[in-house]
């Protein structure tokens, strides 16, 4: 019991320090089954005469982990309002101040589309269809293939040094075989 509340207890305080969403609530929960656990395993062992130091400090840092998650909890609640609500508040403000500033832009933008609708509809329609291209003469190529061909031949390799040119590898005599009978292993 004493090493179940211990290890409780470790995980507890880790879930309650995690700056994610409910992890201090989970923080809380395994603390106080850390706490009863703790505390239990203590009676259980002073009962049986054996040693109690797991049991003892698995409750202690299960009460640990209860109150620092409690604490972090609440400091996150508590900031997640206050910012909460100065974004209302300077969204709110921001909005009015540009439905006030931007009421009379919009409707002198409404006035301007509406005059350009009426000027459009009233031109004539064209009916649809491919516009015409015009003709145009393709221009004379000139006839460079002349002085582009000895450009473009293919130039012969470079001759490589003679110390570059690879050369056969030299025969190596093979043995003679030997006239003594292979040696028996030892056994």
């Amino acid at each position: 019991m004493g090493v179940a509340a211990l290890v409780l207890a470790i995980i507890a305080i880790v879930f309650g320090m995690l700056p994610l969403i409910y992890t201090q609530l989970v923080g809380i929960v395994v603390g106080i089954v850390a706490v009863v656990l703790g505390v239990w395993g203590r009676k259980l062992a002073s009962d049986q005469g054996q040693p109690t130091g797991f049991s003892t400090t698995g409750a202690a840092l299960g009460l640990v982990a209860v109150v620092l998650s409690a604490v972090l909890y609440g400091t996150f609640i508590y900031s997640a309002g206050r910012v909460g609500d100065e974004l209302v508040n300077k969204i709110g403000s921001e909005f009015q101040r540009t439905s006030e500033r931007g009421g009379a832009e919009f409707r002198k933008a409404v006035e301007h589309a509406i005059q350009r609708a009426k000027v459009e509809a009233t031109k004539p329609l064209t009916p649809p269809g491919p516009k015409p291209v015009p003709k145009v003469a393709p221009k004379p190529v000139p006839k460079l293939a002349p002085k582009l061909a000895p450009k473009l031949a293919p130039k012969p390799a470079p001759k490589l040094a003679p110390e570059l040119v690879p050369r056969p590898a030299p025969k190596v005599p093979k043995p003679a075989p030997s006239k003594q009978p292979p040696k028996k292993p030892a056994r």
